[in-house]
């Protein structure tokens, strides 16, 4: 296992994930169309899996990040307020979260 200890959002971390399929992704990345429909067959990539697929692609060819997040006023709060609740949850349950 490769662990890379960046913070988060740095420009060291964006250019760690270039070219990967990251776990916020992943749904985009398997889904999947349910019916059949003028855009292909039942079980065929849907526009969404396409989509990060060229992403993907592009990150890997450029070497650089995309810059195609979009980071809503909740997504931003919950950066703001992680440490605290990290706090919380080690003083909860005794463990130690590592960053």
């Amino acid at each position: 296992m490769i662990v890379l200890n960046h913070p988060q959002g740095s420009e060291d971390w964006l250019r760690a994930r270039i070219g990967a399929c990251t776990a916020s992704r992943f749904s985009d990345a398997t889904g999947i169309l349910t019916k059949a429909s003028k855009n292909g067959q039942a079980g065929d990539p849907n526009g969404d899996a396409i989509k990060y697929a060229w992403t993907i692609a592009m990150e890997t060819i450029a070497r650089e990040p995309l810059d195609d997040t979009f980071v809503t006023y909740a997504m931003r709060r919950g950066q703001e307020l992680e440490p605290q609740a990290r706090a919380v949850y080690e003083r909860r349950t005794g463990a130690w979260v590592e960053e």
